[in-house]
């Protein structure tokens, strides 16, 4: 039972062997075969991500530009919403002193 265990290993390896040797005389001629297809196939997949990331990219940057200008519009409405209460409070303060003068001069003229 031995014997046959380490003939049957020993087939094992001479057909390892004798496959690998093959394999290596016949690599040279797949590599030169296959070079084009796999290169082409590998630059495909490539570019398609890169035009995916690009089309992600771009349609980040429109989303974020979108919401800035949303902001940016926010911003101008509220400036002029400042400003308009600034001059609505400084016609106020201004009509104020105007009639705490008309109530100074009629109480001096009393």
């Amino acid at each position: 039972m031995g014997v046959v265990a380490l003939q049957a290993e020993y087939v094992r390896r001479t057909l390892i062997n004798a496959t690998r040797k093959e394999f290596a005389k016949h690599l040279p001629q797949i590599a030169e075969e296959q070079w084009r297809p796999i290169f082409e196939g590998v630059q495909q997949c490539f570019n398609d991500y890169a035009n995916l990331i690009g089309t992600r990219i771009n349609s980040d940057i429109n989303s974020r530009k979108q919401e800035l200008d949303n902001l940016l519009k926010q911003k101008q409405s509220h400036e002029i919403d400042i400003k308009a209460e600034a001059k609505r409070l400084k016609d106020l303060e201004i009509e104020i002193q105007s009639q705490v003068k008309q109530i100074h001069l009629v109480r001096e003229s009393l």
